[in-house]
């Protein structure tokens, strides 16, 4: 097994990359078991957060190139055939992109060290990421590899960056350390390389006890509004509300409100 999964606190998830001695690089089946374990921490009621990161020095390289290379030869240039390759993608790295996206539950990112090629996508997919002082984001894919980012990273990359920052990044592989990381607007904060997963903890504990219901509504009006005309960006929020004001959730926040007390929402998600 590539990862294990702990409970740090009460309706935390803390899953842990396992392969420090390969920067936590993952093989095909290593993606294939983690997408796994969010889709069951997706379906699980008695959690309610959860929090990546690596062991050892590094956050994730990555897919293990080694696993890869043992298709080489199945195309008549040498290299991967199309086909194996697109199955590979759908049954590991996407497949790992699309549970840990499709979890309805509040995703903290610790990242303890380098993020490298896919591990800079799976570190940037958190709802919140969290970077240690000495951790760096790397795309190499294009000038080490020929290839085009993966695992989500080009996507959250030019959406986090634009163009003018993007592209460059992932032409030159330049290797964005922490700070930069944090002024570009990449990252939600950086604490010191002792105080990162304890930080992260900490906030997956808080984010536990919010309204669960918001997030995947809260998600697609962050993603919606960068695709969007105001108009449409209005008829959404109308209609996201429309929703979430039935939800006991809700009528708990506003009671909550009024009598001037804490709310005490409930443990598991609402339709």
């Amino acid at each position: 097994m590539e990862h294990r999964i702990d409970s740090p606190a009460s309706g935390v998830a803390l899953v842990t990359l396992t392969r420090p001695d390969r920067l936590n690089a993952l093989t095909l089946e290593g993606f294939q078991a983690l997408a796994r374990g969010f889709a069951d921490l997706s379906a699980d009621p008695g959690i309610r957060a959860v929090v990546l990161t690596g062991a050892g020095r590094g956050f994730c390289a990555g897919a293990d190139l080694d696993s890869l290379a043992a298709n080489f030869g199945t195309d008549p240039g040498g290299g991967i055939a199309p086909d194996r390759m697109r199955a590979h993608f759908d049954s590991s790295v996407n497949a790992l992109l699309r549970a840990m996206h499709g979890m309805e539950k509040p995703l903290v990112c610790a990242v303890n060290g380098i993020a490298s090629g896919g591990g800079a996508g799976l570190a940037l997919a958190g709802d919140v990421v969290l970077a240690a002082s000495g951790a760096a984001f790397h795309l190499p894919f294009a000038p080490r590899l020929g290839i085009v980012p993966d695992a989500g990273a080009s996507w959250v990359v030019a959406r986090a960056l634009g163009r003018g920052r993007a592209l460059p990044m992932m032409l030159t592989g330049a290797r964005i350390e922490a700070a930069q990381a944090l002024d570009w607007g990449m990252i939600w904060g950086i604490e010191p390389d002792d105080r990162l997963l304890p930080a992260a903890c900490d906030l997956a504990a808080r984010l536990a006890t919010q309204p669960a219901a918001v997030l995947p509504w809260l998600r697609q009006a962050v993603d919606l509004a960068t695709a969007q005309p105001l108009d449409a960006q209005l008829d959404f929020e109308r209609e996201a509300n429309a929703h979430l004001c039935t939800t006991p959730d809700f009528v708990e926040g506003v009671t909550a409100f009024r009598a001037k007390r804490p709310p005490r929402f409930g443990q598991t998600p609402q339709d």
